[in-house]
């Protein structure tokens, strides 16, 4: 079903020279809403229509059999019949809408502030555990860090005792070389000594007799030396 409307001198706040608003409804009972054939929502029908006295409860012409009920209505109805007719319904609905929206979005806020709560109450002990984890690693580093100041010191230490073992041995090399060479010189000496003396013995110069391998003395016996000769 649709209703066109001419809306060539603008009485619709809408840009449209004519408008068709158009009620499609389905056999489970759904009811599907257009403007102009783009999908739209009741409301929106009812806030285009509420300006221009056209519309379910926002009319401003009176039925004939409806003065009488207006006459005798309560204060409460002629209130209605009045707001509707100066336009009132469609910002008092406007106003019902938003307020509606301000206690969903106020309920939604409630929510989310019980989640933050909830959250905080369970960030609470992972912020201790955190704050544990953290002085648990600086613990650990200053541990780390004196495990490497007593290392490099029983390493300068070692050092020190191998550079003190190498100046030792250099020098136990350097007596042992004076010692061997003091020696040499000693044992070179008692050779010069020794030959000095068999030099220098009585019968050295004596000439052997024939046969004879070595001096011998007149009465036959081979001289001897009274000094003791090198092996």
């Amino acid at each position: 079903m649709s209703l066109t409307i001419d809306n060539s001198d603008g009485a619709l706040p809408i840009e449209y020279a004519e408008v068709t608003i158009t009620r499609i409804m389905f056999r489970n009972g759904g009811s599907e809403y257009q403007i102009n054939g783009d999908t739209c929502r009741l409301l929106d029908i009812q806030e285009l229509l509420s300006d221009s006295g056209i519309g379910r409860e926002m009319h401003v012409i009176v039925g004939q059999g409806q003065l009488d009920s207006v006459l005798h209505a309560d204060p409460m109805g002629r209130r209605a019949f009045i707001e509707e007719a100066a336009g009132v319904l469609k910002h008092r609905r406007r106003k019902e809408k938003a307020l509606r929206k301000l206690d969903a979005m106020q309920a939604n806020l409630a929510r989310v502030q019980d989640l933050t709560d909830e959250l905080r109450r369970q960030l609470k002990p992972l912020g201790r555990q955190a704050a544990v984890a953290r002085r648990a690693a600086v613990i650990q580093a200053d541990l780390r860090d004196a495990r490497l100041r007593l290392l490099a010191d029983d390493l300068v230490r070692l050092r020190e005792a191998l550079r003190a073992e190498i100046a030792d041995e250099a020098a136990l090399k350097e007596r042992k070389e004076t010692a061997e060479a003091e020696l040499k010189k000693a044992l070179q000496r008692e050779g010069q000594l020794e030959d000095e003396v068999r030099r220098l013995a009585p019968g050295s110069r004596t000439r052997g007799r024939p046969g004879t391998n070595s001096p011998s003395s007149p009465n036959g016996c081979a001289a001897r030396s009274p000094w003791p000769t090198r092996a």
